[in-house]
């Protein structure tokens, strides 16, 4: 199976099936509007591009619409386009373009989260990315509040008597390394939700070389809804993996094949651990096997990261083994493969999905 390069737009697609981008605009009087509509629906004419290029995002409760679309504009960073729309609590439809001022710029709105408080009033909870480059990626949840006639920024966190935290911690993260860590599976953990628990599972972020954005290391900031406020519950692993395997320093390797799923972590004392269950077992099963003690090599070429490989008693395990050497004319394409073998008998050789 060939594997491709992951575009932005692709990456996107795996994550919530749409692209974009996350900043922080200051808004211009000039292109910010309100006004009152007759339904939540933006008109067509007010859009500059097809309709099928517009993302839309509704609350739970049909209150609240953002729009978003690229405008075609823009250099390197697009020019996002947005649009809120609301009910006040009056019952009238209301619209606010966001504009935004030279050298800032709109993020791509990915989805709300609407959650009830106890009191019964709602916040609305909106997720968005910006990408300063292909490779660096910023998401962010901001809260927001219908009062009145007015869609207002609203502070969701406990922070204690004289902190007012207006959202939980942005993540800043790399693009291609989370791609090629999980193989695209990690953009769904970024901000992972539990709407039975009203839980929201932040990424903790690593820095190597500061000269590109951090990576994802799969371990997570737990914030808890407790009716009133999201409250710090503290450091967790990935929620859906077995206990016996909760104390790791960061993933460094999810690798699928037909038959089984593979898990690599390393420790904090920077040795590696190899888990794997049979393929349609969950990682919240115990592991099939475990293997510590295995050895990282890197890629010489740069296709890849590497490949790892561990013994146990007398059969050894490679994963991410590249069999198809990288062909000039095809730039984007290699083949992976976790390979079991005893000796120079191979017991296992299977493609990554």
């Amino acid at each position: 199976m060939s594997k491709k390069t992951l575009t932005i737009a692709t990456l996107l697609l795996i994550m919530f099936g749409c692209s974009g981008q996350k900043g922080n605009p200051a808004q211009s009087d000039e292109d910010v509007f309100e006004e009152v509509t007759d339904t939540l629906t933006y008109p067509d004419d007010a859009i500059t591009v097809d309709r099928e290029q517009v993302n839309v995002c509704v609350s739970d409760d049909e209150r609240l619409r953002i729009y978003c679309w690229d405008t075609g504009e823009g250099g390197t960073i697009r020019d996002i386009a947005i649009v809120y729309q609301f009910r006040t609590d009056d019952g009238e439809k209301r619209l606010i373009r966001k504009g935004r001022e030279e050298g800032s710029f709109n993020p791509w709105i990915l989805r709300i989260y609407t959650i009830t408080k106890s009191n019964g009033s709602t916040y609305y909870i909106v997720r968005s990315i910006f990408y300063a480059s292909r490779n660096d990626a910023m998401e962010s949840l901001d809260a927001y509040a219908i009062k009145g006639d007015s869609l207002v920024e609203v502070a969701v966190l406990d922070g204690g008597p004289d902190v007012d935290f207006r959202s939980m911690p942005s993540v800043n993260y790399s693009v291609n390394d989370c791609g090629s860590t999980t193989g695209g599976e990690g953009f769904s953990w970024i901000y992972e939700y539990d709407e039975q628990k009203i839980d929201f599972y932040v990424p903790i972020v690593a820095d190597v070389d500061l000269t590109q954005p951090p990576f994802l290391i799969d371990r997570y900031i737990l914030y808890h809804f407790d009716g009133k406020s999201f409250i710090n519950m503290g450091e967790v692993p990935h929620r859906d993996l077995h206990p016996s395997l909760h104390q790791y320093y960061r993933l460094r390797c999810l690798f699928r094949t037909n038959d089984y799923t593979v898990r690599i972590d390393q420790m904090a004392d920077s040795t590696l651990r190899y888990a794997s269950w049979k393929a349609g077992c969950p990682m919240s099963d115990k592991p099939e096997l475990v293997i510590m003690g295995g050895r990282f090599t890197p890629d010489e070429e740069g296709i890849t990261g590497g490949t790892y490989t561990f013994l146990n008693e007398g059969v050894e395990y490679t994963v991410g083994r590249i069999e198809t050497p990288h062909e000039p004319d095809d730039y984007d394409s290699y083949q992976e493969y976790l390979i079991v073998k005893r000796g120079n008998t191979i017991l296992l050789k299977q493609e990554r999905l």
